[in-house]
């Protein structure tokens, strides 16, 4: 805010309690803006989320803590502490001994966060991070891990009928699978073309809205789609 210090490029962007945070690429350090204005960031005004030195990956707001999502060594958990010159702080003893491979995986749903581990396995916030994939969801992101880096797992959720849903696509294998909350089970998705006898990855990789308004975005031809409950 000073018009003359220049700013590191940033990989994501949080806000909690008005106050904006961004994460810098390649780094574990978070800059945060002043109350109010996100177009306000002093040089000066910045942290390290310093269990590790591993560069964060991706952040996310659960309630009204922050998650600094690292490559390897773990999730930290802060707390907003209202102070003008440290607004943040860590959580004590609630850093998660477990990483994340990829950022577009971390989303929140059914009061919880949902992430890819570093060990290829989908957890979900809790007390400890809560495995949820299955062996083959284990084996799938194992396979994709094995074809192309970095890794890239783009996932979204929506919620039908009650059912709240984890979108997880795998683009190296062309597959993609939905977790649902409600029953705890894994199911496999697709979009499938007329000329084609299995279904491949879904073309969705986003979405948002809830009831009879949800709205999903296509990766393939730009277009925006809805659910039909009435078609399987």
């Amino acid at each position: 805010d000073d018009h003359v210090s220049i700013l590191p490029p940033f990989s994501s962007v949080v806000v909690l309690y008005n106050v904006w945070l961004f994460s810098v690429q390649n780094s574990n350090k978070v800059f945060f803006s002043s109350v109010g204005n996100p177009s306000v960031i002093n040089a000066a005004n910045y942290f390290s989320a310093q269990t590790s030195p591993t560069p964060i990956i991706e952040m996310a707001i659960l309630g009204e803590e922050a998650y600094f999502f690292k490559a390897s060594n773990g999730v930290e958990i802060w707390d907003y502490t209202g102070q003008l010159t440290a607004p943040f702080a860590e959580s004590p003893g609630r850093t998660y001994a477990r990483g994340c491979t990829s950022q577009n995986s971390v989303v929140q749903l059914d009061n919880s966060l949902f992430w890819v581990g570093d060990d290829y396995t989908v957890y979900r916030t809790g007390t400890v991070p809560q495995r949820v994939s299955t062996s083959l969801i284990e084996d799938r992101l194992t396979a994709c891990s094995e074809m192309i880096a970095p890794h890239n797992f783009p996932a979204f959720t929506f919620s039908l009928e009650g059912h709240v849903y984890y979108i997880l696509n795998l683009p190296p294998v062309g597959e993609t699978y939905a977790y649902d909350c409600q029953t705890q089970q894994w199911f496999r998705w697709g979009t499938q073309l007329p000329q084609q006898e299995e279904p491949g990855i879904f073309y969705c990789q986003c979405g948002t809205g809830q009831g009879n308004q949800i709205y999903m975005g296509s990766s393939v031809d730009g277009n925006v789609y809805s659910p039909d409950p009435r078609s399987h």
